[in-house]
């Protein structure tokens, strides 16, 4: 088995670099758009080349941490769902299999999602959520609209959970998402089927401009439970 000290020894230089770059970062509390210090001024700090420092920090550039303008400068990048976009993107694209276990992840995702909206949702957000659930009641009967819709109700559920983190993992797998919602509303064959759908989605709304936590999250479960059911049986 290894231990921490062998891990290190097993990591090249770069590497090493890299992830003595990012620990300066979190020491000193840096924030997005702060500047790092020159190559030269990381070059001296670490006692490594000038090639080593411009490869660590283009580690660091491929995982979102950083970017650097002009080919120069490396500033502190905000947190975003970029690097999850593009891995989601792939899974759809190379692993049509593990789309099904992108939707056993979301499941405990949204319940959370529900449960801190209802808690920490603002004004403005309980309006645009009531908004958009009347709007995709008008629009039950087109599918393209509707599952477009339905995304936009997810993500502005994550986003009113006031958790950065929350919303970017639901906005990273929305394009997964709108192809699960289109699978299952061409299941769902007659209009009481796509009632309970919208009435489903409406619920959840209702325990959310409530502020009922658990009833959120229970609502998001069934509908959930609903939308599987439609896919898979």
């Amino acid at each position: 088995m290894q231990t921490p000290s062998t891990v290190l020894i097993h990591k090249s230089l770069v590497e090493q670099t890299s992830d003595a770059i990012m620990e300066m970062i979190e020491m000193e509390g840096g924030k997005p758009g702060d500047k790092l210090p020159s190559s030269a001024a990381l070059t001296e700090a670490f006692g490594v080349s000038r090639p080593v420092v411009r490869e660590a920090l283009k580690i660091l550039q491929g995982r979102g941490v950083i970017e650097i303008s002009g080919g120069r400068t490396a500033v502190i990048r905000p947190v975003s769902g970029d690097i999850l976009d593009s891995f989601f993107e792939r899974v759809v694209t190379f692993e049509q299999e593990k789309v099904r276990e992108i939707i056993e992840v979301r499941y405990g995702i949204e319940m959370q999602c529900a449960r801190l909206a209802a808690r920490k949702r603002t004004q403005a957000q309980v309006k645009e959520l009531q908004k958009l659930v009347a709007k995709m009641r008008r629009h039950l009967d087109e599918t393209g609209t509707y599952a477009d819709l339905d995304v936009q109700f997810h993500v502005l559920i994550a986003l009113s959970t006031q958790n950065t983190l929350l919303y970017h993992l639901v906005h990273s797998i929305r394009h997964v998402l709108r192809d699960v919602i289109r699978e299952g509303l061409i299941h769902r064959l007659t209009d009481e089927e796509r009632q309970s759908v919208q009435v489903a989605h409406e619920r959840i709304v209702e325990r959310i401009v409530a502020g009922d936590s658990v009833g959120a999250a229970k609502a998001m479960a069934f509908h959930f439970d609903d939308a599987l059911r439609a896919i898979y049986e």
